[in-house]
């Protein structure tokens, strides 16, 4: 009687440390950022919707000459904009790298991307995300627009 006392009194104790797990944490994060990409390509925006918070925000980062040129607007934006795209979006990772503590996590993703089968650029994807209720969701998305670093971001 004693072992399931015990057994059952762990239980929530053993629930509580599988939802802090790290290396499953990286791999639902890992999951969550190629669904963004197949959201984007598929015009999906009902899959959008479920991996970023609707007030996120997207940051844009891009040098032109001897200018940077910076441009924000919010996830929201992007959807309506996703659903009437007539141009088909391919962007694809080089590698996903993934930084977490506890409940906040970033990913850092150099991409390539392709607009209608055309390259269009290379550059850097920082996803920052946030352990909510209902899973990791994206709170904020920042990213590089550079044309020529293709080599140099797929290498490191």
């Amino acid at each position: 009687m004693k072992y399931l006392l015990f057994l059952l009194l762990s239980l929530p104790a053993l629930a509580a440390l599988a939802q802090n797990d790290p290396a499953a944490d990286k791999k639902q994060i890992e999951a969550l950022v190629n669904d963004f990409f197949v959201a984007l390509q598929k015009r999906d925006t009902a899959l959008m919707r479920s991996l970023a918070q609707p007030e996120a925000d997207v940051w844009t980062v891009r040098r032109v000459n001897d200018s940077l040129i910076t441009r924000s607007r919010t996830v929201a934006d992007d959807m309506r904009r996703l659903a009437t795209n007539p141009q088909l979006i391919d962007e694809k990772p080089f590698r996903i790298d993934v930084t977490l503590h506890r409940d906040i996590a970033i990913a850092w993703v150099p991409y390539t991307i392709s607009v209608d089968g055309k390259f269009s650029h290379c550059g850097i994807d920082v996803f920052t995300l946030l352990r909510m209720p209902q899973g990791w969701k994206i709170v904020s998305l920042a990213y590089s627009i550079e044309p020529d670093a293709c080599e140099e971001l797929q290498g490191k």
